[in-house]
């Protein structure tokens, strides 16, 4: 996930500051040579969909700057409630009605336990205490205590809950390092209880999911999934949610696609009666004389990478290619001919699939080699 993975990165850097004292020269070149690494192997997912993200405008950037944070916050009760429930996100419904998020029993409370470990262990191992104090100020965040209505620029996050899953993360760590320093007699015993307890627990909580009378099976056909008899398929949007979700990467704009036609159109959005052909990314099509200088609308949502061709002796031409009005792949028509419309990779599509190629490439070959230098 986009959004969890640059909070991960903050997270880092929040304790690179922390012990920016204590890291030497050896630990930096390390630091910087993981981070190019990482970034020179995910270059070919990351770069174009940074492209993809500044080329247009989508309802993502929608839902960034206009999500209700306040209402996404967690009560009290929230907190502590120790239950399954298939509900809604926020805190405007009924608690029989409210999913809940916390991190459960033992999380909440058995990081503390990292209090009466041996001062001694404590202070050789102070990574563990900065875990525990960042962990239940993420925690605490989501909580209705902060004035999130007012913290407009952290609409990105959604939802204030999204962080708890990091205080999950950090709280681990005292929680298991509790057990680990602290002096009991028959450690192994209670470890191996505790484990018991919590695997129990767990499939107490998954139990309900299996007693839904809904659910979506290998058995199930796509068009119990459209045709409304299991879900419904749109869910308070315009276009089908089983197939997109959120569809936070459609275009802002798009038409409503419950009642949009998947006919080859005109500017007016008029269907016009052209037949076509559709083969994964690519649609191919002929015109006729009389459609020259016609704007055509095709069904396909537009994003940067489409281009249309006009095919004649074999050879293709490529035909300026845009985005419509609502947000679908259009163009200027050259008169009577064949055409495709296909996608093509961005030069960087191509030049960072390249890059993470040719290093995982020098890695494979760093790797062989230092093998057989030993």
């Amino acid at each position: 996930h986009n959004l969890s993975f640059a909070i991960v990165c903050v997270i880092c850097v929040l304790f690179v500051l922390i012990y920016i004292r204590k890291i030497k020269k050896d630990i930096w070149i390390a630091l910087f040579k993981s981070v190019g690494i990482a970034f020179a192997l995910s270059a070919f997912f990351t770069l174009p969909m940074l492209e993809q993200l500044s080329s247009q405008t989508f309802y993502l950037d929608y839902y960034a700057s206009s999500s209700d944070l306040g209402s996404q916050s967690m009560e009290l009760w929230q907190y502590f409630a120790n239950t399954t429930v298939f509900g809604l996100g926020g805190n405007t419904y009924e608690k029989s009605n409210t999913m809940l998020e916390n991190v459960g029993w033992f999380l909440t409370f058995a990081p503390l336990l990292w209090l009466a470990v041996p001062v001694s262990k404590r202070r050789e191992h102070s990574f563990v205490a900065k875990c525990m104090i960042i962990g239940y100020i993420f925690l605490i965040l989501p909580s209705f205590l902060i004035p999130w209505n007012s913290m407009l620029f952290l609409r990105i996050l959604q939802f204030p809950w999204r962080l708890e899953m990091f205080a999950m993360a950090l709280l681990c760590i005292p929680a298991c390092a509790s057990f680990a320093f602290l002096r009991l007699k028959s450690k192994n015993i209670i470890i191996a209880c505790t484990a018991l307890l919590l695997s129990l627990e767990a499939l107490w909580h998954l139990t309900p999911a299996l007693n839904r009378t809904f659910g979506i099976t290998s058995n199930t056909a796509y068009e119990q999934m459209i045709d409304g008899t299991i879900i419904d398929p749109y869910y308070s949007a315009t276009y089908v949610r089983v197939e997109c979700a959120g569809g936070d990467y459609l275009p802002s704009g798009s038409p409503d696609f419950r009642s949009y036609s998947a006919e080859i159109k005109d500017a007016q959005g008029n269907d016009l009666s052209i037949s076509y052909e559709k083969k994964g990314t690519s649609l191919s099509f002929s015109l006729d004389a009389d459609t020259e200088n016609t704007q055509i609308i095709l069904p396909i949502t537009y994003y940067k990478g489409y281009q249309v061709y006009k095919i004649a002796d074999g050879r293709k031409t490529a035909i300026e290619t845009f985005e419509s009005n609502d947000r679908m792949v259009s163009f200027f028509s050259t008169g009577e001919g064949d055409y495709i419309c296909t996608y093509s990779r961005t030069p960087i599509q191509i030049g960072s699939a390249a890059f993470s190629l040719g290093t995982a490439a020098l890695l494979i070959i760093l790797a062989i080699r230092k093998r057989y230098n030993k």
